[in-house]
Formats: C-alpha cells, structure tokens, sequence
C-alpha cells in the first residue's frame, strides 16, 4: 500500500461499525479489518475489461463452510488490491471468502454464493461505495468518504420494494409470486453485465401499445401468447408445495422414502427448467430495446421502442437505498438520468401507471421506475 494513500484508518466510524458485529475473534483487530476495507475501497475504484467492480467479501475459515454452496483456492491467495478486482469479476454476485484468525496477511481461501446473504459480509457497490450488511439488515455505508450508520433502520430488499410497487399497481396476480419471477429473470441480465430493459405491463390493458414500437412481436406455435415463463413458474410452485407438505411419519417406511425422492427430483426438475425458461427470456433483453412482458408473464416480444411523450412534469421523487440519511429527494429527471435508456424508461413508466419499468445498466446498478400516488413517479435505485 505504499503506492497510494489510506483513505479507511482503524479509527474510522466505518471500521466501529463492522468490528461491533464481529462473528469472528480476528475482526477485532481494528488494523487488519481497516486493511481490508481500505484494499476493497481502492478496488472499487478499479475495472476489469471496461466494467467496473462488483463483489462481496466474507469472514471464515473452511471448517465453517459447506462443499455444497464453496469452493477452495488451492492455495490461498494473499488479500491484494489486484486479486479482489479479479475473483470479484469471476464471482460478482458471491463472495470472496477471507481467513483472518491466527495471520497478520489475510488471505482468500474461498469463494462462497450462499454465505453472503446471511453473514457479515462487505459488498462494493459502486466506485467508492462499500456496504456492510448482517442478514437483512445495513451495518454502515462508506460513501464519497463519509460513513452512513443507519439506526434501527432495516435494509429495504429488492424483493419488498417490488411487491409494494406491484401491489400499488392494482394487479390481481399474487405480488408475492411475480416479484419473485421478476427477480429470477433480472438474475441472469445482473450475471452477464449488460444493459437490459424489460416493461412489466397489465395484461388486459392495450394503451400501453401506442407508448412502444415492437420490433420482434413473438407468438408460441399456435399463434398464441408466449406463456413459457408462467407454465415454468407455476409448475416449480406446484412442485414445491408438494415438497413442502411431505411429513414424514413416526415411523418412516420404503414407501416414504420413495414419495420423498420422487418430490424433490420433480421439484428439482422444476426449478431446472424455470432457470432455463428465464434465462431465455433474459437473453432476449440482449437485443437492442426493451422485452415486454405482462403481469401474468406472458411475453409479448423483444426489441422494444419506446415511443411515449414527455412526462406532464420534469421532476420526479429519487429513493436511493444508499441514501440513508435523506433516502427520498426531488430529482430533475432530464438532469439525473443523462442515458437514453433511462430518460425511455422514465417516460414509459410516467404514461403508463400500471405498469414498470426496469433498466439495467451496464456497472449493474437496477433502477425502478413506477408510478405511485398524485401521479409522482417514484424510482427506486438499488445496490446490487
């Protein structure tokens, strides 16, 4: 570290925070957590091939971790500036595993894509951005170099921004269910790295076609709606419902073990092909302009122009997640959002209040666009 300055010392509020929650002894040693901070605080700032970083970190040791959700480094690499820009690239959306008991070098053992959402865990998200969070619940924010340390304020989840905005939709599909399909096709967009639009709109509601041009209109064979995502879907939540319903009995016997192994291989099944039907759907979004896709996941094509008019008004309502102080502020739309996807995407959502509008950018950040009450548009920006 000697080629660079320490922007995150020992004696930061940000490093208080984190030591606070400690799940392991070493994170005590205020010296070598400010190390790592301050290591990922300048890979932040870095980008492998033009995109910029993304990543997570998390404290353990082998012995604490499954085979079924890590994998090792063989050997153990010592924690550097250069190596978290390459594992993170390799692994964005899981974790870097970091040993600290018993060196003064940490070192990264590991990679782990379950750990991270319920330990400890330091995420960057941005350049300069990194977020503590436990479970499901922000720990502090380093941000522009100062520290955000919520208080007794639950993180806001991806999934419970949705369900609210579908809910506040009007739509009569379960909010529950379609947020969590929704978050299944954003997953591969998120995984790939490129710039993605995708218009959730109401089925029965035909307005919404004079906002857009449909360059590729698809049909299933016979002509009819494209209604793979919902069959695949409500077929995995069959499937799990059986699963979930299976209780084994005081005495279990052949015929239990059968009917249990019968389940979850149709459950596993399930989910295979629901993963293979998103990803498809997902892929599309790979072609210039939006998908559109209806409250009851059916897919109307891809390649999609959005032709609305300005919003009746330029300001707009901002909720940044990363904001924790003064989360929601008033925004000049036309200012903010300097991209022609966004300003697209702002205009769709602002004429049609029923539906929304995810935009995908290509550092990965998702911004969420929907109408909510005294026609104000409200968009959601997320760290991801």
């Amino acid at each position: 570290m000697n080629d660079r300055s320490t922007v995150i010392h020992e004696n930061s509020p940000f490093v208080d925070a984190i030591a606070k929650h400690q799940g392991h002894r070493a994170l005590s040693e205020r010296g070598i957590l400010a190390r790592i901070l301050d290591l990922m605080f300048w890979a932040s700032l870095g980008k492998e091939e033009g995109r910029e970083i993304r990543g997570s970190v998390c404290f353990g040791t082998p012995n604490g971790y499954s085979d079924a959700t890590a994998v090792s480094l063989v050997p153990p690499r010592p924690l550097g500036k250069d190596l978290l820009i390459e594992l993170m690239t390799a692994c964005p959306t899981g974790a870097l595993v970091v040993d600290l008991d018993g060196a003064d070098q940490p070192v990264v053992w590991g990679m782990d894509f379950f750990r991270v959402f319920v330990d400890l865990s330091i995420r960057i998200a941005g350049p300069g951005v990194l977020v503590a969070t436990l479970w499901n619940e922000i720990v502090a924010i380093f941000r522009d170099g100062e520290v955000a340390i919520p208080q007794l304020q639950p993180y806001t989840s991806f999934l419970t921004v949705l369900e609210e905005c579908l809910t506040a939709s009007g739509m009569a599909t379960d909010a529950k269910v379609l947020s969590s399909s929704l978050t299944k096709l954003l997953t591969p967009v998120f995984q790939r790295g490129h710039g993605a639009m995708f218009l959730v709109v109401p089925p029965n509601d035909p307005t919404w076609h004079s906002h857009v041009d449909i360059r590729f209109p698809i049909a299933n064979t016979q002509g009819k709606p494209v209604t793979l995502a919902r069959q695949a879907e409500e077929e995995f939540q069959k499937r799990l419902n059986d699963s979930q319903s299976l209780r084994m009995p005081p005495e279990p016997d052949d015929d239990y073990f059968y009917d249990f192994f019968q389940t979850h291989y149709h459950m596993q099944s399930a989910s295979t092909r629901a993963t293979a039907v998103f990803d498809f759907i997902a892929h599309l979004a790979s072609v210039d302009g939006a998908v559109v896709v209806s409250h009851d996941l059916e897919v109307a094509g891809f390649g999609v122009k959005i032709k609305s008019p300005n919003p009746p008004r330029d300001s707009i309502l901002l909720w940044d997640a990363l904001e924790l102080s003064t989360p929601t502020k008033a925004v000049k739309l036309t200012a903010h959002f300097k991209g022609t996807r966004h300003l697209s995407a702002a205009r769709f959502a602002a004429n049609n209040q029923k539906s929304l509008v995810f935009a995908v950018s290509q550092d990965r950040r998702l911004t969420l666009f929907a109408m909510q009450m005294a026609f104000t548009n409200l968009q959601y920006l997320l760290p991801v």
